[in-house]
């Protein structure tokens, strides 16, 4: 009799048919092993998304739809930050405290530009302090623009910002990654940095004069007074309100609204002493419902 390994039937004992059955698993298992290593080897060569960059209490990555570049090579790309339930994250002016998001691309080779593009946030009431910001998940639009688009465009990105639930910390973010790979397109990762590019605000000049639209600017020795135009009074609206770079704005607080317009006052508390306010520039981010308008107004 023939000795058997317990693990299958005895090679003495197999029909032709178990035979062939068996021979046809092998190479099925062989075939479907091959498909997996040319999918991973498309993903590495067309790669569309970083690998997430973990913190407490969220994640980070870079995703890049690919596809056609621009005239000048640039390539439409988008930072996605991924938040457990019930933290957030800031916006650029973070509101009575907190860690605005910082980019650095200083190691990045052939990087020409790194234009990052901030959808609208929401304001978060808390204890009697306000937070700027995005819960759940933010993308941040960006455009990369290579100094020679014929040569590979190599991203190296730290990203510091700040992560909030009972309390705030710090969390960094270093992102590594040839963008000059991500040449497929990736629909899933398009249309999301499409979602977000929608919610970034569209400038306007100072005198617009229809649409939504801040009215006036004015100050005296102790706030900054704005008053706005609606497009939908009936529609939830705000303001965010940013100074020059050394300065640290207030949120802006709303003081009321008659009809389409409404106003607000910015306390002019945590300036620096070398600050001069006539001939200073603020941005104007003002939503109303799903529209939102960025204005550039100079203090007088």
């Amino acid at each position: 009799m023939m000795n058997c390994d317990t693990t299958g039937p005895c090679s003495g004992d197999m029909t032709d048919s178990m035979k062939n059955t068996i021979l046809a698993m092998k190479r099925l298992t062989f075939s479907f092993a091959l498909l997996g290593a040319f999918l991973a080897s498309a993903a590495a060569a067309h790669a569309a998304a970083s690998s997430w960059a973990e913190a407490h209490g969220g994640r980070l990555r870079v995703i890049v739809p690919g596809g056609q570049a621009g005239a000048d090579g640039s390539l439409r790309a988008g930072i996605e930050i991924e938040l457990k339930p019930g933290w957030k994250t800031y916006w650029r002016q973070p509101g009575d405290a907190g860690i605005p998001p910082q980019f650095d691309v200083a190691d990045s080779v052939n990087l020409a530009d790194f234009k990052v593009d901030f959808p609208v946030p929401k304001r978060f009431d808390e204890a009697g302090s306000t937070m700027i910001g995005y819960k759940n998940t933010v993308v941040f639009p960006v455009t990369v623009t290579p100094k020679d688009p014929s040569q590979p465009t190599l991203l190296d990105l730290e990203v510091d910002y700040g992560l909030c639930e009972a309390i705030c910390v710090p969390a960094r973010a270093e992102i590594r990654m040839d963008l000059s790979k991500a040449d497929d397109t990736d629909m899933a990762a398009s249309l999301l940095v499409a979602r977000y590019d929608a919610k970034v605000p569209r400038q306007k000049p100072a005198d617009a004069e229809n649409g939504l639209r801040v009215a006036s600017v004015e100050r005296d020795d102790r706030a900054i007074l704005v008053s706005a135009e609606l497009v939908d009074p009936d529609a939830p609206f705000d303001l965010f309100v940013e100074g020059p770079a050394d300065w640290f704005l207030p949120a802006a607080k709303p003081t009321g609204r008659d009809g389409a317009t409404a106003r607000w006052r910015v306390p002019l508390e945590w300036l620096p002493k070398t600050a001069k306010l006539p001939g200073a520039e603020l941005r104007l981010t003002l939503v109303n419902g799903n529209q939102a308008a960025e204005q550039i107004w100079t203090l007088k």
